[in-house]
């Protein structure tokens, strides 16, 4: 399912999807970032170790656990780690043989943030319906 409008693209993820990667940058308009989220269903992964030119990536597991490959070490992964991973890291991920593995990937340009959400928001009058006067 998707929804957009001027300010806002929505895409809901289907919870029966088995193996899969679906990127949504061009669902969501993106423009600033690529984001996909990866099913893996239990013992298997990535199927090739591999780095980029210019983009860090950073990874939100959501359900399960495995292994995370980077620059020849194995370490475990699960639901609720977040982390991020220079552009030259190596990299691999695989889903635990008794767990089925989701996780979204942000890839930006490394060093492309100009500035925090704390410099670039601003705090508007209006109000949404459940906000007190």
């Amino acid at each position: 399912m998707s929804a957009q409008n001027l300010n806002l693209a929505m895409w809901q993820a289907d919870p029966a999807t088995v193996e899969s990667k679906v990127f949504l940058r061009q669902t969501l308009g993106l423009t600033a970032a690529e984001v996909s989220r990866t099913v893996h269903l239990p013992g298997k992964g990535s199927g090739f170790v591999h780095a980029h030119r210019r983009n860090e990536e950073l990874y939100i597991v959501t359900h399960g656990h495995g292994w995370l490959y980077i620059d020849g070490a194995e370490i475990p992964v699960g639901e609720g780690n977040v982390f991020r991973i220079s552009a030259e890291g190596r990299r691999a991920i695989r889903a635990a043989d008794d767990s089925t593995l989701i996780y979204y990937c942000v890839q930006a340009d490394a060093g492309s943030l100009v500035q925090s959400t704390r410099d670039d928001g601003y705090k508007l009058a209006e109000k949404a319906s459940w906000m007190k006067e």
